[in-house]
């Protein structure tokens, strides 16, 4: 996609880039709990600590939005437009994740080709490079300009869309397809330690996301800033992919408790 301004952004985190991988609450009461990679229980048992909301399933939350827009475009299911003005403007990766949940009614399309991670609409940009057949939620369907006033390259508009972990981004309309899922489903990646926690605990009580974490925490064991292991890069992969699986087949992903507003 050619945009006419780039919007500007902080770069993918690694996984030392956040302080760790949550397994803790933080001591400030904080619910995204960012602690050390290493803390929590080594045999992976869970704490019963369930958020407020949880265990809802969605399309019954209060706080967000369960039903197709008024003005979705024909074929499309897009929240409503002042929904996704305050989405974008902030910072939810745990909305995203409820959003993307089994059951939910969202439009998902998938990339067509590798482009760039630019919110042309409003709102951060990573800037990152995005995978060919990555999964995104529709938002709002545009003609010439977006929203932010940026013309995309294309004769017939665009999109703005949102990724697994969150972030909006602006696509030309040639650069998402919609006919049907690719074989292997690409997503943005999830980082772990940015689920609230009691959120966290929950999904540890599936079994094959409770493995999954296990080996990506002891894979991660101690790591710092600068000194991310192989290993442990690979496993954070693996969760990621584990976790976007798990919610897209099954659901069940609590209401979060930071909603925008």
């Amino acid at each position: 996609m050619s945009l006419w301004l780039v919007a500007c952004g902080a770069g993918p985190a690694t996984p030392a880039d956040s302080p760790g991988d949550g397994d803790e609450p933080s001591a400030s009461g904080d619910p995204s709990g960012d602690v050390d990679p290493a803390a929590g229980d080594d045999d992976g048992s869970t704490k019963r600590a369930d958020a407020d909301g949880g265990g809802k399933s969605p399309g019954k939350s209060k706080g967000l939005p369960s039903s197709c827009a008024d003005d979705s475009e024909p074929g499309l299911c897009v929240p409503p437009p002042d929904f996704v003005k305050k989405l974008c403007a902030g910072d939810y990766p745990n909305v995203a994740l409820y959003m993307f949940s089994q059951g939910t009614p969202w439009t998902r399309g998938w990339l067509a080709h590798e482009t760039k991670a630019v919110n042309a609409s409003g709102g951060g940009s990573s800037g990152e490079k995005m995978k060919r057949d990555e999964e995104l939620i529709v938002l709002r369907k545009f003609e010439g300009s977006s929203p932010g006033g940026i013309k995309v390259s294309g004769n017939n508009g665009g999109f703005d869309a949102m990724r697994w972990d969150g972030m909006c981004v602006t696509l030309d309309a040639s650069e998402i397809y919609f006919d049907a899922p690719p074989a292997r489903i690409e997503n943005a990646r999830i980082i772990w330690n940015r689920i609230e926690y009691d959120i966290r605990e929950k999904l540890k009580e599936d079994d094959g996301l409770r493995k999954t974490y296990i080996d990506y925490k002891n894979a991660c064991r101690g790591v710092t800033v600068g000194a991310v292991t192989a290993d442990c890069e690979k496993l954070d992969g693996v969760l990621s992919r584990t976790l976007a699986a798990h919610l897209r087949e099954k659901g069940g992903f609590p209401l979060p408790s930071k909603l925008p507003e």
